[in-house]
């Protein structure tokens, strides 16, 4: 996902076809902005709190990385405990019914991919 002067210490892999997609439709100023945050994922750089944020309960083990642009907020959700790979799971613009919460059907798609790795 970096500069090709850059190694990268762990491959991106997105775990289906639909993660690949949802990634890859974001605008293109939101991709360059994920691909820059992955890269930095990659090699274990830390990003500040309000980019990135370890998520919990049934969540536990996902990263969200958080991307705002034009009045939204798009999200790409990550599995990063692998050493040789940071698996994306997810992107896109989530919105929230009720104060950043997380959809139910967003839950139970992002969970359910975990499983699979």
């Amino acid at each position: 996902m970096s500069a090709a002067a850059s190694v990268d210490i762990r491959e991106v892999v997105f775990v289906n076809e639909q993660a690949k997609d949802a990634y890859e439709s974001m605008p293109e100023e939101v991709r360059q902005a994920a691909d820059a945050r992955t890269s930095a994922i990659q090699n274990h750089q830390r990003l500040p709190r309000n980019q990135r944020q370890g998520l919990s309960g049934k969540l536990a083990g996902i990263d969200e990385v958080r991307i705002l642009f034009d009045d939204n907020t798009y999200r790409v959700y990550y599995l990063t405990q692998f050493k040789a790979a940071i698996y994306i799971l997810d992107a896109g613009v989530k919105k929230s019914p009720h104060d950043g919460e997380i959809p139910k059907p967003q839950i139970d798609r992002l969970v359910e991919r975990r499983r699979r790795q």
